[in-house]
């Protein structure tokens, strides 16, 4: 049943994503975060959906006049200039035969994501972009947190598919989307949604920590931490988690405080020093070529990869991922393809730091622009973290948090087609209906100012 109703939404929505084709982009990103047809047991399991939904928006592109230019903020020009880079280093890459797929999956995202920044635009559809991101996390946070609580958290919890694969990618996607899942419920008017909304966050808190993944545990406690250090009422938050944490001790499994301990004693831990074998050798391929070794140096043989090590341990040494963000850009890429990586990463938290100044300028219209700014900080944080972990350089939920700072930034500081500056010198708006018509704060958000 759920196979006919995964091609039957497949076969309906084509029609509308050519008339709309931005429903298609919030279609794209929810088949990449939760891969919906992999829930199935049948044929929707090899249904080309994504590519299919893809397909439909770029024609829907094309056809339409509903969209914009692309939204150059520095972010988005160092990913360019990325992508360029490493169609090089692909080109000459160790391992071509797995080099040229790997590339042209991150492309597919990169494309989509230009693409995002022509057809997101005003207060309607950011809201509803950035609510997909939290509701897609929010679904997984939900099943898995039902999951350990139901079981005791037993059993870990993991994804299906995609980025989503298995506890560790997981984790790190449900730690990144906490700050937004966070920024939803605090939006929503009192009564059972804001509850509802309130009751996700804390089922996603409880389905991190049982997926057991030391770095996504690592980058929820960064995240909590900085959204516990914004909160206006840290005093009622800290007499109501503790006395709920020691209660719940009792109750939590011992191989929680196991796996736990492996953090602090990693010279112990063969799956931690085999990680830190694996960032020498990116280091030293990256020393010895300029370009790297391009995508899939997780295909090189053992020999040629052990050459790169600084040591060997008691364990079977063989070629491995890097599982840190950095290390395997390095690997990957060189110092140049990390530098660049970087300053992807630090122009993104520049510009959601600009967005959180014009909107508090711009005044309480731009009150939702503002805290989903910080959102997206407080999970980029979360990334950089958990990331340092986890061999997810190209995880779609980064580049989503990096669109989403764009298409802000430009809604909130474009010119009007009315010839009026958006800003006056001291960033408030000189027309308060021009700003709310053209530059996507409106009062619909329903935030107030801040």
């Amino acid at each position: 049943m759920r196979d006919v109703v995964i091609l039957l939404l497949t076969i309906g929505i084509v029609p509308v994503i050519l008339r709309k084709p931005w429903i298609g982009i919030i279609a794209w990103f929810v088949i990449s975060l939760v891969n919906p047809h992999k829930l199935t047991w049948g044929f929707a399991q090899e249904l080309p959906v994504a590519n299919v939904v893809g397909l439909a928006t770029l024609i829907g592109l094309l056809l339409t006049k509903d969209k914009r230019p692309i939204a150059l903020s520095p972010e988005m020009v160092l990913l360019l200039v990325f992508a360029a880079f490493i169609t090089l280093t692909t080109i000459f890459s160790w391992n071509p035969q797995y080099a040229w797929p790997q590339w042209w999956k991150v492309m597919k995202i990169y494309l989509m994501v230009f693409v995002t920044s022509m057809l997101i635009f005003g207060p309607y559809r950011i809201k509803t972009l950035f609510y997909t991101v939290a509701g897609c996390l929010a679904f997984f946070g939900i099943k898995g947190g039902v999951f350990s609580v139901i079981g005791g958290g037993q059993h870990r919890v993991q994804g299906h598919a995609g980025f989503m694969n298995g506890n560790t990618d997981l984790g790190l996607g449900m730690a990144m989307a906490l700050p937004l899942i966070y920024a939803v419920a605090a939006e929503q008017p009192r009564g059972w949604r804001r509850w509802a909304g309130w009751g996700t966050f804390w089922l996603t808190v409880i389905a991190t920590i049982f997926t057991y993944s030391r770095g996504a545990w690592l980058g929820m406690a960064a995240v909590m931490g900085l959204l516990f250090f914004y909160s206006k009422r840290k005093l009622l938050i800290v007499s109501c988690i503790i006395p709920l944490m020691i209660a719940a001790v009792p109750f939590i499994p011992e191989q929680v405080f196991n796996r736990a301990d492996t953090i602090e004693s990693y010279e112990q831990d063969h799956s931690s020093m085999m990680r830190i074998q694996a960032w020498g050798v990116a280091f030293n391929v990256a020393k010895s070529n300029p370009l790297g070794a391009g995508f899939a140096i997780d295909f090189t043989p053992d020999e040629r990869w052990l050459s790169y090590a600084f040591f060997l341990g008691e364990w079977y040494n063989q070629t491995r991922s890097a599982h840190s963000i950095y290390f395997q850009v390095l690997g990957e890429h060189g110092f140049v393809g990390l530098g660049l990586f970087l300053s992807m990463l630090a122009m993104t938290f520049i510009t959601l730091s600009r967005v959180k100044v014009h909107a508090r300028r711009a005044g309480q219209a731009a009150g939702s622009f503002f805290a989903y700014a910080g959102a997206l900080q407080i999970g980029l944080v979360g990334y950089c973290v958990s990331g340092s972990f986890l061999n997810l350089a190209y995880f779609d939920m980064l580049y989503l948090y990096m669109i989403l700072g764009a298409v802000m930034i430009r809604e909130l500081t474009q010119v009007p087609t009315h010839g009026d500056a958006a800003l006056q010198p001291n960033g408030r708006p000189k027309n308060p209906s021009v700003i709310e018509q053209r530059s996507g704060v409106s009062s619909v958000l329903g935030v107030p100012n801040r």
